[in-house]
């Protein structure tokens, strides 16, 4: 059997909505793999917003990202409220969250279930019409169990007429598998 990435499988379901000159978020830097994917699918008509409340993930997305579309946060992803310009509310095509720790960073620093939830709350608010929510969780690490049931709870409590929900599991029957989600918010009346 082929293995399956749930981050292609997600940037696929992303690129379908995706287009040139939309604002989207990236709600956890990491090492940048998910923002280079959405500066590439914005364009430079585009607009980017990136947090991460780690320095190290700032620094190693400036070095590597160059795009005028690209905006950048050491903040957490609770707060991208207090960050965005009030022009971007209602107007994000899309938001990424890859939760976890820093690949190849320190594993005590983690996404955190409470602050997590605020996150997609916020997330939830900030979409556009037709716009799509999308988070990899990874119950495999410390506090990675907990935040999945919750992020799995919060989608399925959002599957309504509001929102599609699509929870995409792992073909592997290990529990430590990471689980993606993908949320479609409904198109305005």
């Amino acid at each position: 059997m082929t293995a399956i990435s749930l981050v292609k499988t997600v940037q696929t379901k992303l690129l379908e909505r995706i287009q040139k000159g939309d604002w989207v978020i990236d709600a956890t830097l990491g090492k940048g793999q998910d923002t280079a994917f959405l500066v590439t699918a914005v364009g430079e008509t585009g607009r980017v917003f990136g947090f991460d409340i780690q320095a190290e993930s700032i620094d190693h997305v400036q070095q590597h990202i160059t795009s005028s579309a690209l905006t950048l946060y050491q903040a957490n992803h609770a707060d991208l409220l207090n960050y965005l310009p009030m022009s971007a509310h209602g107007r994000i095509r899309a938001c990424m969250f890859n939760l976890g720790y820093l690949p190849g960073g320190n594993q005590h620093i983690i996404t955190h279930t409470t602050s997590t939830l605020v996150a997609l709350h916020a997330a939830c608010q900030v979409l556009m019409p037709d716009g799509i929510l999308t988070i990899i969780a990874y119950p495999g690490h410390s506090g990675g169990a907990e935040e999945c049931r919750a992020v799995t709870e919060f989608c399925q409590q959002r599957a309504t007429e509001e929102f599609a929900v699509e929870i995409m599991m792992s073909h592997s029957i290990n529990p430590k598998a990471p689980v993606g989600f993908v949320l479609t918010k409904g198109k305005a009346a």
